[in-house]
């Protein structure tokens, strides 16, 4: 299995958060410099900080506004990637190798800390701790955020139009750029580009 990440960053490119990210160490921020990775002299993270997750390469966290950190994962941050929702009795809780070591029951939510690509598919893995792994297979709903629209948006689905209200929060599992796929309309993106909206995060 492989980390999921969003797309590479690229200079002039927006994207929404991929997570977010809790700081519990006071932490550097480095911004790019004549084309390297320069340390702020004046500028870090205070300890408990809450912060938008962009990308994350190679133990470099992309933050927003420009900001990033180095080695990462010796900081050690919550990485938050959203809330899973079960749906169904009976949810499988297996270990990385898919050794089931418990169920769950319908109504029970967990934060997501990892999200991993099943080599052989395209089945997701949300990593719930870091011990338990549930697939997206079993009966979950996973939310990233919601999407908040200022005015209504008439989209298709399924042959159909769908509208989108305005001031209603859509929530989304994923996000690629400055689109969002919606968790409950089946394969629906939504591009933000050019819209008025807000991006609500499930952390508080």
């Amino acid at each position: 299995m492989t980390l999921l990440n969003s797309i590479s960053p690229a200079a002039g490119i927006h994207r929404l958060p991929i997570a977010t990210l809790t700081f519990h160490l006071n932490t550097s921020i480095y911004r790019y410099k004549n084309g390297e990775l320069t340390k702020c002299e004046n500028e870090h993270i205070v300890r408990g900080s809450k912060y938008p997750l962009l990308d994350l390469v190679d133990d470099i966290a992309e933050l927003s506004e420009g900001r990033f950190v180095k080695g990462i994962a010796h900081q050690k941050p919550t990485v938050h990637y959203g809330m899973l929702e079960v749906i169904g009795d009976g949810v499988n809780v297996c270990t990385r190798s898919g050794l089931i070591l418990r169920q769950l029951c319908q109504g029970q939510k967990f934060n997501v800390e990892n999200i991993m690509v099943a080599s052989e598919g395209n089945t997701r893995i949300f990593a719930i701790n870091k011990k338990e792994y549930i697939s997206s297979v079993e009966q979950i709903r996973f939310i990233a955020g919601y999407l908040i629209l200022k005015r209504n948006l008439t989209l298709v689905y399924k042959g159909k139009p769908l509208i989108l209200e305005a001031n209603k929060p859509y929530p989304f599992s994923e996000v690629i750029g400055m689109q969002v796929l919606l968790t409950d309309y089946t394969d629906t993106w939504v591009d933000v580009n050019g819209l008025d909206y807000k991006i609500s995060s499930i952390v508080d």
